[in-house]
């Protein structure tokens, strides 16, 4: 970006993105389950469908895929795929901007600040959960959490981790506590797939498609609304100065802090009763995401 153009990363992005959508194409299906129900004993194996499903059949897998929300620990999760675009919009372009403006940095200089040394704190992360999800879990420790307590609690406190630095970084009127911040909020980036994890516990193995479908939903619709407030904050910001200045922090801080008090309300799945009460041939042992509350 210094030496040559700052379009460079940028157009860079548009060539190497088609390469990587034709390298999904060939990504196979991982597990393939198959239901012994009655109903398939009779009919034989279920045939597989065309990837070019008929609109009308989309539109009746949205209604199947939202039916989910049923279950109120569920709904609850939502909220917090609900925010992550907009978490996402203020730790990329909005980061690079307000780090830019206020503390005068370079576009170049932030692009130094922000790729390697966030990767590497990232790695740090995707080190440590394992690590602390055996603690946490172990038989002969101290704590001996299931593995959804032990998501849950991970999650909660990441989400309270990004919650402080977002106000770190919106009080900040220095860069050194604005990077204390934004270093603290990284350790926080592991709620994404944990949330996915806990998600996922409430529902059967075969509806755990329809579920990720209404999840990426819900993300399209929160970058609509989230993006534009996010930028919305920024310009005040500009406008106002001062204490103002901070304002898309504090707004990042107050959408964790909702989806913060959501998770709070989550509970464990319920325990199914045994194969041989409800004369099945077994299951995963978690309530169904169609079971109401």
């Amino acid at each position: 970006m210094e030496k040559i153009n700052p379009w460079v990363p940028i157009l860079s992005v548009f060539v190497i993105t088609p390469f990587v959508f034709a390298l999904l194409l060939f990504i196979p299906e991982t597990l393939s389950i198959q239901l012994k129900t009655p109903l398939a004993e009779e009919t034989g194996p279920v045939p597989t469908t065309s990837t070019k499903k008929p609109v009308r059949e989309a539109m009746d897998e949205l209604l199947v895929s939202v039916k989910l929300l049923k279950n109120i620990n569920i709904l609850l999760c939502m909220v917090t795929f609900f925010i992550q675009p907009a978490l996402f919009a203020a730790y990329s372009a909005t980061l690079g901007q307000y780090v830019s403006k206020y503390f005068g940095w370079t576009l170049a200089e932030t692009s130094y600040l922000l790729s390697p040394p966030l990767g590497v704190l990232h790695l740090v992360v995707i080190l440590l959960v394992p690590w602390i999800s055996n603690t946490l879990t172990s038989s002969t420790g101290r704590f001996r959490l299931s593995v959804f307590s032990k998501d849950l609690l991970i999650t909660r406190v990441s989400l309270v981790l990004i919650m402080t630095a977002a106000i770190m970084e919106g009080f900040s009127q220095g860069i050194v506590l604005f990077l204390v911040g934004l270093t603290l909020g990284t350790f926080g980036s592991a709620n994404g797939p944990l949330l996915r994890a806990i998600a996922t516990s409430y529902v059967e193995p075969n509806q755990t498609s329809r579920l990720y479908s209404l999840i990426s939903l819900l993300e399209t619709t929160g970058a609509v609304i989230g993006g534009p407030v996010l930028a919305q904050c920024f310009n005040i910001g500009l406008k106002k100065r001062g204490l103002w200045r901070g304002l898309p922090w504090f707004y990042v801080s107050g959408l964790v802090l909702v989806a913060l008090f959501a998770l709070m309300f989550v509970r464990k799945p319920k325990p199914r009763p045994s194969p041989a009460e409800e004369g099945g041939t077994g299951d995963l042992g978690y309530q169904s995401a169609d079971e109401t509350i």
